[in-house]
C-alpha cells in the first residue's frame, strides 16, 4: 500500500496514531531537562599533591617532575600541564575524545602506588573534572548582626535546609571567620612535667580516633566493636592525660593543666559585600542529573520564605537557572516568529487558509514528535537543541508544500480529489525523502567529528535530524490525510501567476548561456576574493548581563590595604544605575593550593538589563584608571567558565624558568603595539618575597637540631601547628598548638617583626633553648610564586584582552609582531585557549563539510540512479558560497564554529530544490519534451515549491539571525550563513542550474 493509498483509505488510524505520537510528546517534553549547554564530560584528570612549607622549585623537583614522569604515558593522553606552587603541585592531564576517562584514571592510580614521593608529602589525589560541579547559585546573606552570629544563622539554620532540597548537592558557606581552639603552650610549665610540644601533639592525635576492634557474639548475633575516642566536646579535651606526677600518689596531669585553652576565631583572610554591607556568602552546587532551573525555583522559593521570616536578606548574586530559563526562552521566541514568519509565506503563494492551515499542522506535529525522540535519546532542552529546533522550524514545512502543492496541481488538471491526493503524494515521495534524507546526512560528521566542537553541536545535529524524519512522515501521511478529509471544502483552486513572469526571465540565461555561467563564476571568484578578509572566532560570547572585576595589588599585600582599593571600585559603581548587584569578594582563602592570596580581589556586577555588557565594561573602564593595583574585566558566562575565554593566549615555551622568564617580558612589551589588544599580562605572577633562614651547620651539629625540627620549631611558633579537629554541632574545628608570643620584653615574635625573628627560641632535644638567630642567618629574599610545565618544558602564558575585532584578525596581527622577534634556541610559542579550540573545531569541521559532500552525492546518486545528475545539482553548493561570504561581511560577523556548522547545514539544504527541478524534468523528458522545453516547464511547474521552501526557512530564521532574545548570539552566525547561502543557491536553482543542466545532461532523453 502506497502512501497516498493509507491516507485515503485509513484516516481514521492516522488519527489515532497522531493523538498517541501528540501525548507521549507531551510527556516527553515535561520530563525533559533544561540546561544552557549540553551535557560537556571534558577528558580532563587532575593530580594534587600537597608538600606543606616546600618552595615552588622544590615542589617542581620533589613532587611534579617525578609524578609527570609516571602519569606522562598514560594511554590516549594528549597533553600534560603542570602548576608548582607553595607546598601545592597540580597536574592537568588533557586526554583525546573519547578516551575511558574511569579506566584511565584508575591506571594511573595504580601507578601511583609505586612511586616513592618525600615522606611529608600528601598521597597524590587523582580528581575529574565535572562541569556539572560548577555553581549554580551563588546567594549573599546580610543583615543588622554581627557577622559572627550572621555566620552562625547561615550554618546552622540555612544551609541543612538548602542542603535538603531535592537536587542539591552541596552547599557551601563562605565569608565569616574560621572558629578554631588554641592550646597556648607556656615552655616552663612544659618543662617542668618532662614535655615537649612534638609529644603533645602526638597525645592529641593519638586518642582522636574512633577505631574498630573486630567483632562480638550476641546471641545470635554478631555484632562489631569499635573504640569512640573521637572528642566530643571541649571537655574531653580538656582532660586527656598527658602525663603522670610521681609522689607518695600518682597524680595525673591533664592537658588543661599545661597549656591554657582559647576558643577564639582565626584572622580573616577574605571578606565579602553585597551592595556595599558585609555578608556570609553560599554557593550552591546541583546534582549532575537534577533539572537546572526546578532545582534553582526550589532553593529560591526556600530562601524567600526564610527572608520573610527573619531579620535577614537575601541578595542572590548568580543564577544560572534564570539564565538557562531566559536564554530558553529568547530561543522559543525567536521560533515562534519564525514559524509565524513561514506561516505568511505559505498564505501569500497559497492563497487558501484551508492550506495552510493543513500544512501548519506539520510545525507542532513535527516539533512534539521530536520531543520523543530527545527524550529517549537521553538529550537535554538547551541553547544548542532549542537552536536547532529554531533553525528547522522553516524546513518543517518544505516536505509538506512539495506534496500539498503537487495535490493541487492534479486538481487543477481535473482529476477527483481521490486520485489527486494519491498521485499528488506518490509522485514526489521518493524526491522529498531523498532531500530529507539529504538534509539529515549532512549532520552526520557532525555528531561524529568528535571533540568539543562534536559535544556542543552534536545536539543541534540530532534535534534538527529528528524533526526534519518527523516533518518526512507527516508530509508522507497526515498532510494526504487532512488534504484528502478538508480540501473538499475548498471552493476555488489558486492560481500561480507568477508562472510566466518566470517563464520569461528564465529565457534569457537559456538564449545567453555561456554569459551566464561565465558572470555566476566572476561573482564567486569575487566572493572568494573576501574570504580571507573574513574574521575568525571560536564561539560568540553569550551575554549574560554580567561580568566580573579582577582587582590585583601588588605582591604580599595586606587585606587591608587590598579591601580598601575594593571599595574605592564600588563607589565609582554605585553611580551607574544600569547597575543592579555589586558583589565583592576580598581575598581568598587558597582554593585547592590552601595558600591565602590576600593581594587579589574579585567584583562582579549583575546589570539590570542584558544584551550590551561589553559595551559599559569600555564606558567604566575609563573612570577606574586611578585604582592602585592591576584590573582586568570578563564577562561572565556558563561557556568561558567552562572552556576558558575568548580571549587571545599565547603560550611561551622554554628550557627554564629565568629564560621563559625574560621571553614572556619582551614579548610582552611587543604586544603593546596591536591595536584593540589590551590588558596583557602573563601568569608569572613575578617573584615572591621571602625571609630564608640560612643555617649554620656546625652550630646546628652542636645543639643537635635538625632542619626539619628548626622548619617545625618556626612554624608552629609563628602560626601554630594544627594537630586535629573537634566537631561541634556537626562543624569541624580546628584545634592548635600555639606559643605565648609575649616574651619578657613585651614584643611579639611574628610575621610583622622580622627584626625581632632571630630571638625565636629553639627547643633542642635535650630540652634546652636557643636563639634562632644563634644558629643561623636570617635575611630577605625573592623566589618564583609559581613554576609552570607543559609536555616537560616550563611555560608561561600571556593573555589579552580583545577590546575590537575578533580573535582571528588580532591573531594575525600577533603574529607579525612576534616574527620580528628573533626567538633563543630552544624557546618557541603556541597558541593556547580559544584560539587551539577554533583551530581544533576547524580542522575537525573541513573533514565533516568534505564527508559532507560525499554523502549527499552518494544519496542524490541512489536516488537518480545516475551519476551525472547529482554531479549537476551539487554546482549548487560552491555557488552558495557567495551568500555565505557575503552574509557574514554585511553583518560583520565572523566565521567561527557556529557559522561553519550553517555551511555544512547549508550543503544538505541548497541541493533539496534541485532535486525536486532536476527530477520532475527528467520526468517530462521521459513523457517526451525536448531538453530546453522540458527544463522551462519544469522550472514553471516547481517555481512555487521552490520559492515557498526557501521562504519559509529564510523567514523562519530571521528571528535567530538578528539575534533577538537571550542566548541568540551563539546561533546568530548559523542563521545569517544559511539565509544568505539559500538566498543566492535559490536564484542559481531556477536561473543558472537550467544552463549547468542543459551543458551536462548530452542526451536528448534519460
Amino acid at each position: 500500500m502506497t502512501f497516498g493509498s493509507l491516507a485515503i483509505k485509513r484516516p481514521v488510524a492516522i488519527l489515532m496514531l497522531m493523538a498517541f505520537v501528540l501525548l507521549l510528546g507531551l510527556v516527553s517534553l515535561t520530563n525533559l531537562q533544561m540546561d544552557l549547554l549540553p551535557k560537556i564530560s571534558p577528558p580532563i584528570l587532575g593530580v594534587i599533591t600537597s608538600l606543606p612549607n616546600a618552595a615552588p622549585g622544590e615542589v617542581a623537583t620533589l613532587i611534579t617532575e617525578p609524578l609527570e614522569q609516571v602519569v606522562g604515558t598514560a594511554s590516549g593522553l594528549k597533553k600534560i600541564s603542570s602548576r608548582s606552587a607553595e607546598g601545592t603541585s597540580i597536574i592537568i592531564l588533557e586526554f583525546n575524545w573519547g578516551v575511558n576517562l574511569d579506566a584511565v584514571r584508575e591506571e594511573i592510580k595504580d601507578r601511583l602506588e609505586f612511586l616513592q614521593l618525600p615522606d611529608d608529602a600528601s598521597k597524590p589525589m587523582v580528581v575529574k573534572f565535572d562541569p556539572t560541579r560548577m555553581p549554580v547559585l551563588q546567594i549573599t546573606v546580610t543583615g543588622e548582626k554581627p557577622l559572627r552570629e550572621l555566620q552562625r544563622y547561615v550554618e546552622k539554620e540555612v544551609a541543612p535546609k538548602l542542603d535538603s532540597i531535592p537536587g542539591v548537592a552541596s552547599v557551601e558557606v563562605t565569608g565569616g571567620p574560621e572558629k578554631e581552639i588554641n592550646f597556648i603552650i607556656d615552655e616552663e610549665k612544659l618543662q617542668k612535667y618532662g614535655l615537649n610540644s612534638k609529644v603533645l601533639a602526638g597525645l592529641i592525635n593519638l586518642n582522636n580516633f574512633n577505631l574498630p576492634a573486630h567483632k562480638v557474639s550476641k546471641g545470635d548475633k554478631i555484632l562489631p566493636v569499635r573504640v569512640m575516642g573521637k572528642f566530643r566536646n571541649l571537655e574531653d579535651l580538656e582532660n586527656i592525660v598527658v602525663g603522670m606526677e610521681w609522689g607518695e600518689v600518682l597524680i595525673p596531669i591533664y592537658l588543661k593543666d599545661v597549656v591554657e585553652i582559647e576558643e577564639t576565631y582565626g584572622p580573616l583572610d577574605s571578606l565579602s559585600r553585597t551592595n556595599g554591607l558585609d555578608g556570609i556568602n553560599i554557593t550552591i552546587q546541583r546534582e549532575g542529573d537534577s533539572n537546572l532551573v526546578q532545582v534553582t525555583q526550589r532553593v529560591l522559593e526556600m530562601i524567600n520564605k526564610m527572608e520573610k521570616a527573619g531579620d535577614y536578606n537575601f541578595t542572590v548574586t548568580l543564577n544560572q537557572g534564570e539564565i538557562v530559563q531566559k536564554s530558553i526562552n529568547g530561543i522559543v521566541q525567536n521560533l515562534i516568529i519564525g514559524a509565524f514568519l513561514a506561516l505568511i509565506i505559505l498564505l501569500v503563494f497559497l492563497k487558501s487558509i484551508l492550506s495552510t492551515i493543513v500544512i501548519t499542522i506539520s510545525i507542532p506535529f513535527s516539533l512534539i514528535s521530536t520531543f520523543i525522540l530527545m527524550y529517549f535519546t537521553g538529550l537535554t532542552l538547551n541553547l544548542m537543541t532549542l537552536g536547532g529546533l529554531a533553525l528547522g522550524v522553516g524546513m518543517l514545512v518544505d516536505n509538506s508544500i512539495v506534496v500539498i502543492e503537487n495535490i493541487y496541481r492534479h486538481l487543477q488538471q481535473g482529476e477527483e480529489l481521490s486520485e489527486a491526493t494519491k498521485k499528488g503524494v506518490d509522485e514526489v515521495a521518493m524526491a522529498i525523502t531523498a532531500s530529507t534524507f539529504t538534509t539529515m546526512v549532512v549532520f552526520l560528521p557532525v555528531v561524529f567529528v568528535g571533540g568539543l566542537t562534536g559535544e556542543l553541536f552534536g545536539e543541534l545535529a540530532l534535534t534538527v535530524s529528528f524533526s526534519l524524519l518527523a516533518s518526512l512522515l507527516v508530509a508522507l501521511t497526515v498532510i494526504p490525510m487532512l488534504s484528502f478529509l478538508l480540501l473538499k471544502y475548498q471552493r476555488k483552486i489558486p492560481q500561480f501567476r507568477v508562472w510566466g513572469i518566470y517563464q520569461v526571465l528564465l529565457s534569457y540565461p537559456m538564449t545567453y548561456k555561456g554569459i551566464t555561467l561565465f558572470l555566476t563564476v566572476a561573482i564567486f571568484i569575487l566572493a572568494l576574493s573576501q574570504y580571507p578578509k573574513l574574521g575568525r572566532e571560536f564561539i560568540p560570547e553569550i551575554d549574560e548581563g554580567s561580568f566580573i572585576i579582577n582587582l590585583t595589588m601588588e605582591e604580599g599585600t595586606n587585606l587591608d590595604i587590598t579591601n580598601e582599593e575594593a571599595k574605592k571600585i564600588e563607589r565609582i559603581l554605585e553611580e551607574y544605575e544600569e547597575i543592579e548587584v555589586i558583589s565583592t569578594r576580598v581575598g581568598s582563602r587558597g582554593g585547592i593550593t590552601g595558600i591565602p592570596r590576600t593581594d587579589r580581589a574579585e567584583i562582579s556586577v549583575l546589570l539590570k538589563e542584558r544584551g550590551a555588557t561589553k559595551e559599559f565594561i569600555s564606558k567604566i573602564r575609563e573612570n577606574l584608571t586611578d585604582i592602585n593595583g592591576t584590573l582586568t574585566f570578563a564577562q561572565q558566562n556558563e561557556f568561558r567558565d567552562m572552556m576558558g575565554s575568548s580571549e587571545l593566549q599565547m603560550i611561551i615555551h622554554g628550557p627554564n624558568l629565568e629564560g621563559v622568564q625574560k621571553l614572556t617580558e619582551d614579548i610582552m612589551k611587543a604586544l603593546e603595539k596591536v591595536e584593540n589588544l589590551e590588558e596583557i599580562r602573563s601568569n608569572i605572577e613575578g617573584v615572591k618575597p621571602e625571609v630564608q633562614v640560612l643555617l649554620d651547620r656546625n652550630k646546628q651539629a652542636l645543639y643537635q637540631l635538625t632542619t626539619a625540627s628548626i622548619a617545625q620549631n618556626i612554624k608552629t611558633q609563628l602560626a601554630g601547628e594544627r594537630i586535629g579537629y573537634l566537631y561541634e554541632d556537626g562543624k569541624r574545628v580546628a584545634i592548635k598548638l600555639v606559643y605565648n608570643k609575649e616574651k619578657e620584653e613585651g614584643k611579639k615574635v611574628s610575621v610583622e617583626d622580622f627584626d625581632n625573628l632571630k630571638n625565636l627560641q629553639l627547643t633542642t632535644p635535650m630540652g634546652g633553648r636557643v636563639a634562632l638567630g644563634e644558629v643561623a642567618e636570617i635575611r630577605e629574599a625573592y623566589g618564583p610564586r609559581t613554576i609552570y610545565r607543559e609536555n616537560g618544558q616550563v611555560t608561561s602564558i600571556i593573555q589579552g584582552k580583545i577590546t575590537k575585532g575578533d580573535l582571528g584578525t588580532i591573531q594575525k596581527e600577533v603574529d607579525k609582531v612576534i616574527s620580528d622577534l628573533n626567538l633563543p634556541e630552544g624557546y618557541s610559542t603556541t597558541y593556547g585557549g580559544a584560539s587551539q579550540l577554533m583551530e581544533e573545531g576547524f580542522q575537525g569541521l573541513n573533514l565533516a563539510f568534505i564527508l559532507a559532500l560525499f554523502l549527499v552525492y552518494m544519496i542524490m546518486a541512489a536516488q537518480f540512479e545516475s551519476l551525472l545528475n547529482p554531479f549537476i545539482i551539487i554546482f549548487t553548493i560552491p555557488f552558495a558560497g557567495i551568500g555565505v561570504i557575503g552574509g557574514l561581511v554585511l553583518t560583520g560577523k565572523a566565521l567561527g564554529i557556529t557559522a561553519f556548522i550553517g555551511i555544512i547545514v547549508l550543503t544538505g539544504i541548497v541541493v533539496n530544490n534541485g532535486i525536486v527541478l532536476v527530477d520532475y524534468i527528467n520526468k517530462l523528458r521521459e513523457q517526451g519534451f525536448k531538453k530546453e522545453e522540458a527544463i522551462i516547464k519544469g522550472g514553471s511547474v516547481r517555481l512555487r515549491p521552490i520559492l515557498m521552501t526557501a521562504l519559509t526557512t529564510i523567514l523562519a530564521l530571521i528571528p535567530l539571525a538578528l539575534g533577538l532574545g537571550d542566548g541568540a548570539e551563539m546561533q546568530a552566525p548559523m542563521a545569517i550563513v544559511v539565509i544568505g547561502g539559500l538566498l543566492i543557491s535559490t536564484f542559481l536553482t531556477l536561473f543558472v542550474l537550467p544552463v549547468i543542466y542543459y551543458y551536462l545532461s548530452t542526451k536528448d532523453k534519460f
